[in-house]
């Protein structure tokens, strides 16, 4: 059941991730999601490929962690199933 929860919870922090840029449009919030949508606009691509970077690491490293506590809390899903 929590191995269920940490996959499904891994999902949902990627599509807040993608979300922020929308929210933060629709609620005028000042944040990456507002700076990634300025930096489109003015054609910064600096900006658009720091940006695009620091939420692409940041994915992988929480789904990193959350494979990590799969392993601690079922060690049988670290086993190659054939």
């Amino acid at each position: 059941m929590i191995t269920a929860a940490l996959t499904v919870g891994g999902l949902v922090f990627a599509g807040i991730i993608g979300g922020a840029v929308i929210v933060e449009n629709v609620f005028a919030r000042a944040g990456l999601g507002t700076a990634l949508v300025q930096g489109v606009l003015s054609k910064g691509l600096s900006v658009i490929q720091g940006i695009v970077l620091v939420l692409g690491i940041t994915v992988v490293f929480v789904n990193t962690v959350i494979d990590i506590a799969l392993g601690v809390v079922d060690p049988r899903s670290l086993t190659k199933q054939s």
